[in-house]
């Protein structure tokens, strides 16, 4: 009977048992080099059917997550709290307990967040690392993806070679906006300076809400491109975070 007890405990302790990952912002964002600012980012994950999320303020670049550790996680980091995240994961069977997030893992974990709601055991087991290098095999960038079709093969357990295919990607007509230098949000795209009212095209972009920054003019433009084929896109500009119009005083108060 104390046997089967202590069995019973043990078993219970390590079902229970937690771990502590080390969660690290990998990179520094473009905008973050080109406004001399750090930002402050939301960071979400899958736990026990349900997604949490945190925020980490202005000047810090890692935090420490408590885990159970029953599969891989999939963690994104939102800069600005809404813009595209950067992503990481952490996969059980390996030795690190550190996660280093980065820009081109951010869509890939985006979406297998997303999927987790619907069959958290099943991403759970995926093996997000194979899962990343046959992404870069279709797309050096990591962006231009078939985010949709790969999900549904994964919820569906039908993950497959075929399940990787290159997103259908559209050109986009940029008119009347502010002159001066707009630089995306990400590396993979170009800055693209825009004068004297002439059109400029934005080229091969996938389905997305893509963003670029005037700094000078602290104005932001938002790109929507529409997963239907039949729908334009559509752009408007407006203000800037706070954190990246505010003055240097105020900027510094936030990191002391």
């Amino acid at each position: 009977m104390r046997i089967k007890l202590l069995l019973a405990l043990i078993l219970l302790f390590t079902s229970c048992q937690q771990e502590t990952l080390l969660i690290k912002i990998g990179e520094v964002h473009q905008w973050e080099q080109l406004s001399a600012r750090q930002f402050w980012y939301t960071i979400a994950y899958q736990q026990n059917n349900e997604i949490i999320s945190l925020n980490i303020p202005v000047g810090v670049r890692q935090i420490e997550i408590p885990i159970k550790t029953k599969g891989a996680i999939y963690f994104v980091a939102y800069p600005l709290g809404k813009q595209i995240p950067l992503g990481g994961f952490y996969l059980p069977w390996e030795k690190s307990r550190v996660v280093q997030l980065d820009s081109k893992k951010g869509p890939m974990c985006e979406m297998m967040l997303l999927s987790s709601k619907k069959w958290e055991q099943g991403v759970a087991s995926v093996n997000g690392q194979r899962v990343f290098e046959m992404i870069k095999e279709i797309d050096e960038s990591c962006f231009k993806v078939d985010w949709n079709h790969l999900a549904n093969d994964i919820v569906s357990g039908n993950l497959k070679e075929s399940s990787f295919k290159k997103a259908k990607t559209k050109d986009v007509v940029i008119t009347d906006i502010p002159q001066g230098r707009w630089v995306c949000e990400l590396s993979s795209y170009p800055p693209f300076n825009f004068y004297d009212n002439k059109e400029f095209i934005l080229e091969d972009i996938p389905p997305t809400t893509l963003s670029y920054l005037n700094i000078q003019e602290k104005l932001q433009l938002t790109l929507f491109i529409s997963e239907d084929k039949n729908e334009d896109p559509f752009y408007y500009v407006g203000p800037l975070d706070p954190i990246l119009s505010i003055s240097d005083q105020d900027y510094f108060n936030l990191l002391n």
